[in-house]
């Protein structure tokens, strides 16, 4: 596995990616409605911002990429970390995961923080984030539950 910087010519395997884990991996978690309230709006161009003003990486198993995950510095927040449901339970978001905490240590970061899904929350904490409190975020004025977490780093 190679982990390296998004590029613009990721976009559409980054939104592929993200699309399927969502409408595969969140079901027994979030309703229908809400699936489609967090999948809606979305293209493959709407990632090209993210890839400039945050750390932006992809996961590559034999040249396709596997998984992405993103991060702000002047945030601190773990944007994002997601893996192709074809991909899953191979390493791949423990060694995403672990790739971001070791570039915002070399930036002086000394915590990050999410908001992760109810389907994520396992995973974040065998990665050693703790629970801090539940929080919901709106899409398309359909409430998801989260958990705000954090790690020091």
């Amino acid at each position: 596995m190679i982990i390296r910087r998004a590029q613009p010519t990721d976009s559409q395997r980054i939104y592929e990616i993200h699309m399927g884990a969502i409408r595969t991996l969140c079901q027994p978690n979030y309703t229908p409605e809400q699936i489609t309230a967090w999948t809606s709006n979305r293209t493959p161009a709407g990632y090209l911002p993210r890839m400039r003003d945050f750390h932006f990486f992809v996961a590559e198993i034999e040249t396709i990429i596997a998984g992405f995950a993103r991060y702000s510095a002047k945030t601190m927040e773990f944007c994002s970390l997601y893996v192709d449901p074809a991909y899953t339970r191979q390493g791949i978001a423990t060694a995403l995961a672990r790739y971001v905490f070791k570039d915002a240590q070399r930036r002086g970061l000394d915590h990050l923080w999410l908001d992760g899904s109810l389907t994520a929350v396992p995973f974040y904490q065998a990665v050693g984030f703790k629970a801090e409190k539940e929080t919901t975020h709106l899409f398309q004025g359909v409430p998801l539950e989260c958990v705000r977490m954090q790690i020091d780093l």
